[in-house]
């Protein structure tokens, strides 16, 4: 009797259970017919129409019934869009909860509902895998019931931002609950997220906020001075004086006059241009004295000017934001001031934006043992998290000094993500228009949905992403992804963003030859030919990659030991690159486009680094070792290398230089192969005639002894020039002496 009595109450708790279950099912559309309303508050914002909007267009995509908007409480069921800041925690906080009749939708704030509504979409099948339509998942249902539900998220970074622009981007940005940067208009109607002001479109700044146009010709103590002389800025060269309390003053008034005029605007950038060029006067050099102890950057000697900057950011907080909440003022920590200062200590409302950049090793996750470069950023990150808990991390998701080179990072950035949040960061910024998915798809994706939750399974949304782009190919195309990164796992090697000198660390020519068989694989097993043609996609842009690899490998290996072998394989591989009509251009790009002409040239040729384009003075083409042009202070150093077979001979290089040409002589680089002159040991050699002074030729010998060449490397590399040298030379010749 007992049993019998036990199972009916079993029997009528699972009915009363499914009775429940039933009533919380809300049903959107039966066969093609809408059954659902979405309802909005009386007086909605344009946030709410556009969350009230993807569900009305997803919902018509996936069933074909379009379901109404408005206050149709009247509809037997209905989809409740709803802000309730003081029931979730934060801002982009949300709950959906079903009730009989009704889901809701409620938000922390207008963007929390936004993302409620997209939580909603993936919940019945959608996903935005890529920017732009061919990117969409949409799922086909000709009826559609929501389950019962009751979930609150918050997500675990509190800014998640990309620096997306193009209007795909834009949307496969928000879709996926990034909130930033996005453009002011676009921001507004889509939950008030993140932007940069049109002033400074780029995180350097000061050039934007001090314009030398503007100020330079009447106030030239506004600007660094170097080597005893106030110097012009541009976004890429030198700094302001940030010390002047006038620059603090003109800084702090504009972006106190920016917040006053824009309301919805909660950032702004006051970061140093790239680069150096920091300003050597008596106030400035004395901060550095006082609070950092005239510390030295390891990388390259630089001062390290961390507490100085911060000491700025500070004044101009205080005289700008200190009465306004939750505005943030940027202020990267970057190159020699990426260590977090010694001394002063960053206001709440300055957000120090610390850069994975010098040192950084991308081969290997930051909390590896044993990294070298990620354990002097470790450490830099610990500290920083200890002054500044509002600090937001700065990831190098695409890397244009990486040339496009394969570049496996899926992994590590995954881990790093996760380290930065055990770490207590819940600001990150990827450097990344989302716009190179064929190289970096997956990343793209598995970035966007860890900032979210760093507790997803990476492998899980990686399967997702190529399941969704490559249907019955998605094994393939994920083996072929993990054959590259295999290459850089067994090499046991560290690479950061020097393609020229750290490729080889990784990579070797021929070394993708598996991972290419996945890809003519992947392509067999394409369901469709949209599928297919994303998977040719794929493969022309490695393609270009795997050339880029042989090329710079080959002519590391042809340099190291004179094999010619692979110094064809190098040449032939830059050969079809240059030949190429997609390869990318830009700023970042000169020098790979430089160097795979020099690899054009004959084996015994000379290769140029840092001069001019070719020109003509006294009838011969001829190059200038300023690289810039003349005036600009910016000439750098030119140099030229050729490869020499035997390191036990004496040689002569003879150069035809332009009798105006200002030079002084010629260096060797007897160590540290070639990198620069903050990198190797450079020697003088001695000089057999003179530059005459006069618009003629003249002809300049220099003896280059056995015991001043470079032992390891057989390109030996010669060099000369600094700030704004003029030096034509039309030829340069290098032999054996008798």
């Amino acid at each position: 009797m007992r049993q019998i009595f036990a199972l009916c109450l079993v029997m009528l708790t699972s009915m009363a259970a499914a009775s429940r279950a039933d009533d919380y099912t809300v049903r959107l559309v039966a066969e093609g017919r809408p059954l659902a309303a979405v309802v909005l508050p009386k007086e909605p914002s344009t946030t709410l129409r556009t969350a009230a909007g993807e569900i009305v267009a997803y919902v018509e995509k996936i069933s074909g019934a379009r379901l109404p908007v408005g206050g149709a409480q009247q509809a037997k069921w209905r989809i409740v869009l709803e802000v309730a800041s003081k029931t979730l925690p934060e801002e982009d906080s949300f709950r959906i909860v079903t009730r009989p009749g009704e889901v809701r939708l409620i938000g922390g704030s207008e963007s929390g509902v936004l993302y409620a509504a997209y939580a909603l979409l993936e919940d019945l099948g959608v996903r935005w895998l890529v920017p732009g339509p061919d990117g969409e998942v949409v799922p086909r249902h000709r009826s559609i019931a929501y389950p019962p539900t009751d979930r609150t998220e918050t997500p675990s970074f509190r800014c998640r931002f990309f620096y997306v622009r193009t209007p795909e981007a834009l949307l496969w940005a928000v879709r996926n609950r990034l909130n930033g940067f996005f453009p002011q208009k676009f921001a507004a109607v889509h939950g008030n997220s993140y932007y940069l002001p049109p002033v400074t479109p780029s995180l350097h700044s000061l050039v934007h906020l001090l314009p030398p146009e503007k100020y330079f010709a009447a106030h030239p103590e506004y600007y660094a001075l170097l080597a005893g002389k106030r110097t012009p800025c541009t976004e890429a060269h030198n700094q302001l004086c940030t010390s002047n309390p006038e620059v603090i003053e003109i800084i702090a008034k504009a972006i106190r006059e920016y917040f006053r005029t824009t309301p919805g605007a909660r950032v702004y950038s006051i970061s140093p241009n790239d680069g150096y060029g920091w300003c050597q006067c008596e106030r400035c050099t004395a901060l550095d004295a006082k609070l950092c102890h005239s510390k030295k950057w390891w990388c390259n000697g630089e001062p390290v000017v961390s507490d100085r900057l911060c000491v700025f950011a500070n004044e101009v907080a205080r005289r700008s934001v200190a009465d306004l909440p939750g505005r943030e003022l940027y202020m990267f920590a970057y190159v020699n001031y990426s260590e977090p200062p010694e001394t002063a200590r960053p206001d709440r409302h300055v957000t120090p934006v610390i850069c994975h950049y010098i040192p950084a090793c991308y081969a290997h996750s930051i909390d590896t043992p044993g990294c070298p470069q990620n354990e002097i950023y470790r450490r830099n990150l610990q500290g920083w998290a200890r002054i500044a808990p509002q600090a937001m991390v700065y990831a190098y998701t695409d890397k244009s000094q990486w040339l496009g080179l394969p570049r496996p990072v899926a992994r590590p950035m995954a881990a790093d993500i996760r380290f930065y949040r055990r770490l207590g960061f819940r600001k990150y910024l990827a450097q990344s228009g989302a716009l190179d998915w064929a190289a970096a798809g997956p990343l793209y994706y598995l970035t966007a949905k860890l900032l979210w939750n760093p507790e997803r399974d990476p492998q899980s949304i990686i399967r997702e992403w190529n399941e969704g782009m490559y249907g019955q190919a998605a094994g393939e195309m994920m083996a072929w992804y993990d054959a590259i990164e295999q290459v850089v796992v067994r090499s046991g090697g560290h690479y950061g963003g020097d393609p020229f000198a750290e490729a080889s660390n990784v990579f070797a020519p021929g070394c993708f030859a598996p991972a290419k068989s996945h890809l003519a694989k992947a392509i067999q097993l394409a369901p469709n030919e949209r599928v297919r043609s994303r998977i040719r996609e794929v493969e022309r842009k490695f393609e270009l990659a795997a050339l880029g690899v042989d090329a710079i490998c080959g002519s590391d290996t042809w340099d190291r030991g004179g094999d010619r072998a692979a110094f064809e394989l190098a040449r032939r591989a830059a050969a079809k690159l240059l030949r190429e009509t997609g390869m990318q251009d830009g700023e970042s790009m000169r020098p790979y486009h430089k160097f795979l002409k020099s690899l054009a040239q004959p084996p015994v040729g000379i290769r140029w680094q840092g001069w001019g384009e070719p020109e003509q003075k006294g009838g011969r083409t001829c190059r200038n070792a300023d690289e810039t042009g003349p005036g600009d202070n910016a000439g750098g150093w030119a140099a030229f290398s050729t490869v020499l077979p035997d390191l036990s001979r004496n040689y002569r290089v003879t150069m035809e230089m332009w009798g105006q040409s200002q030079f002084a002589g010629l260096l060797v680089c007897t160590q540290g192969r070639g990198g620069g002159t903050g990198a190797g040991v450079w020697k003088p050699l001695r000089m057999h005639g003179r530059v005459s002074g006069k618009p003629e030729w003249c002809t300049l010998t220099f003896d280059v002894p056995s015991k001043m060449l470079d032992r390891a490397t057989h390109r030996q590399t010669f060099g000369f020039g600094g700030g704004d040298q003029q030096a034509w030379v039309s030829d340069i010749h290098i032999e054996p002496m008798p």
